[in-house]
């Protein structure tokens, strides 16, 4: 008889299936769900929308759309910096401890301002579109990729 056909009684000897539903087959080996078979990096993911969740309802800092590969590594040096291993053991610390989030807020916000921190970029400016936008009257430049609009 297959497997499938015999009763759970006759599988487990506990008690019989009713209304004629099949019975699932246990071979002997949980089946894995998404949470067992889930690596290292995704659960890390979770613990980090988690945390993010957390500040933003705590303090209102809202870091849930930051990119996630700058996020991770910033959240994963601070961890270092407080000597914790997971991202998800930083929330009941950050969301009780004012002081230690001022610390977290520094390490993964965006907060460096710097106009000039890429000189290849503006070397090219200079030969290239300096000249041309001296052919005009005027020009007005705003540069948007500065925090403060240097």
């Amino acid at each position: 008889m297959a497997p499938f056909l015999l009763s759970k009684r006759q599988r487990t000897g506990v008690a019989d299936i009713a209304a004629g539903a099949a019975p699932a087959v246990f071979s002997g080996n949980p089946i894995p769900t998404t949470r067992e078979t889930m690596d290292s990096a995704q659960i890390e993911n979770i613990e980090i929308d988690l945390l993010a969740d957390a500040v933003f309802r705590r303090y209102g800092f809202d870091f849930r759309n930051y990119a996630r590969a700058s996020l991770t590594r910033r959240v994963k040096k601070f961890c270092d910096k407080t000597g914790r291993k997971h991202p998800s053991q930083l929330i009941p610390l950050l969301i009780h401890d004012r002081v230690l989030f001022d610390d977290f807020v520094l390490e993964v916000s965006v907060t460096v301002t710097e106009l000039f921190r890429d000189p290849p970029v503006y070397r090219a400016i200079r030969r290239h579109v300096l000249p041309f936008l001296a052919t005009f009257p005027h020009a007005r430049i705003w540069h948007a990729g500065c925090a403060t609009g240097e």
